[in-house]
Formats: structure tokens, C-alpha cells, sequence
């Protein structure tokens, strides 16, 4: 299975100049904390509505998810 990585590049604290908006300290794509925060347009779309496990059972969350709804279980759909 493919997930995202939980790194500073993915990172919405991320600052232009490769500084952690958190911590200021210099990072790189290599580094991830524990108070990593998602950037939400990492993936536009990336929501239930285009999860595979959505309807596979498979979905930890099931009675919460809905559309514009995100977690770090997502994965592609497979008809996508």
C-alpha cells in the first residue's frame, strides 16, 4: 500500500524558505514530527467521496465519513 508521507514536504507548516513554521529551525523533506499538519491542497479531491476503502469495508471511520471529510487513511480508488 502507498501512503503519504507524514514529512515536512507535505507539511502545511511548512515556510518557503525550507523552515519549520513550529519549531524555526531549518528542515528538509527527509524530516517529519510529531506535530506534522497535513497540507489540505496536497491533493485536491482527496476526500471519502474519492477513498477506495470507502465502500471495501475497509474505511476506520465509517460512521464519520462523508464528503470534504479527510484522514490519513485515504487511498486511491481503484476505478479512478
Amino acid at each position: 500500500m502507498i501512503h503519504l508521507a507524514n514529512n515536512c514536504g507535505n507539511c502545511g507548516s511548512l515556510q518557503t524558505n525550507s523552515t519549520c513554521g513550529v519549531h524555526q529551525v531549518q528542515v528538509s523533506q527527509d524530516l517529519t514530527c510529531n506535530q506534522f499538519n497535513m497540507r489540505e491542497s496536497l491533493i485536491p479531491g482527496m476526500d471519502c467521496t474519492s477513498c477506495g476503502r470507502k465502500d471495501d469495508g475497509s474505511c476506520p471511520h465509517p460512521g464519520k465519513a462523508a464528503a470534504g471529510m479527510r484522514c490519513h487513511m485515504w487511498a486511491p480508488n481503484a476505478q479512478a
